[in-house]
């Protein structure tokens, strides 16, 4: 765990997006953000659904439409998507705030 990519997304303001909570974006960002890989820097993470249901308390197609939130306001460098047995990879923006403008 990133404990500074931790510390980061919980100090980010997040706008809007139309259709999305800004309360479910940033529990999922920081869930996220809790998996980053620590060792070398990358903010990289890997967490399955399953462990973001877990951690967030929201259901899938919550999670689902506050990672596409998250991808509209530009909180990742990348998003890979899994499929199958394959986890999703997200690269965290390694910013300490995020720009107040409405998606």
């Amino acid at each position: 765990m990133s404990f500074q990519d931790v510390d980061i997304v919980l100090s980010a303001w997040i706008p809007p997006v139309q259709g999305v909570e800004q309360s479910t974006m940033k529990s999922v960002l920081v869930a996220i953000a809790r998996h980053t890989n620590s060792k070398n820097e990358d903010h990289k993470a890997w967490p399955s659904l399953d462990t973001l249901e877990v951690e967030t308390q929201h259901g899938r197609a919550a999670i689902s439409r506050a990672i596409d939130g998250l991808q509209k306001v530009g909180a990742f460098l990348s998003y890979m998507p899994g499929g199958g047995r394959q986890y999703s990879t997200y690269v965290l923006e390694p910013v300490s705030y995020m720009p107040q403008q409405e998606v």
